[in-house]
């Protein structure tokens, strides 16, 4: 993903100085109609914006490549993922009628009450990488990075929206997640809080 990440920096540096040669053109030109620049001045000018023009051509080429090359390997990753769940079921399916070829009287059905594919977003990528500066730059410790056990709304943004680049972060305590003494301590909000407002800056003024 930083890959992706910094193509897409890269254009909008490149067009933010497109718009400024434009500009530039322009003043040019006027002052070859003033008699204060040579038309050397102006076609100076104007082959800059057709260099210009040449890279932004050339990195939005590469941007459909890497976004191509990114859709094909996370379609890899999900069908990965669903064969291995789907290993999983045959093989207990599989023990339960060696259970029920062994123990006589032993009968069983399986039936899915509910299942979510996981997700894993790149702890290397930018919003990741941003937020684990931020939780050092605010708690004064290394960020750790964990698996959820539950069904947090990150895998159906990942899975359903195809924003990868997103991770689930906030107080409390994960052992205590939706259980009847569940608590967040004050403090922890505001350390929350902040750590969240410094990422979102962070990756905000890097994309400016």
């Amino acid at each position: 993903y930083y890959e992706l990440y910094f193509i897409e920096q890269a254009l909008r540096i490149t067009a933010d100085e497109r718009k400024s040669l434009d500009e530039f053109v322009e003043i040019a030109e006027a002052k070859f109609r003033a008699g204060k620049a040579s038309q050397q001045d102006v076609l100076r000018a104007q082959l800059e914006v057709s260099s210009v023009d040449a890279e932004l051509i050339r990195l939005q080429e590469r941007l459909r490549a890497e976004q191509q090359a990114s859709s094909d390997e996370r379609q890899a990753a999900d069908a990965h993922v669903s064969k291995e769940l789907e290993s999983l079921r045959e093989e207990l399916a599989r023990r339960d009628d060696d259970l029920a070829r062994e123990r006589p009287g032993f009968d069983y059905r399986l039936r899915e009450l509910f299942s979510v594919e996981p997700t894993l977003t790149d702890r290397e990528g930018p919003v990741a990488s941003t937020t684990a500066s931020a939780v050092q730059a605010v708690l004064g410790r290394e960020a750790q990075f964990v698996c959820s056990p539950g069904t947090y709304d990150q895998k159906h943004i990942d899975r359903i929206g195809r924003l990868h680049e997103c991770i689930a972060y906030g107080p409390g305590i994960l052992d205590l997640a939706h259980q009847p003494d569940e608590y967040v301590v004050i403090a922890d909000m505001v350390a929350s809080a902040k750590v969240m407002a410094l990422a979102a800056w962070g990756l905000l003024t890097e994309a400016a």
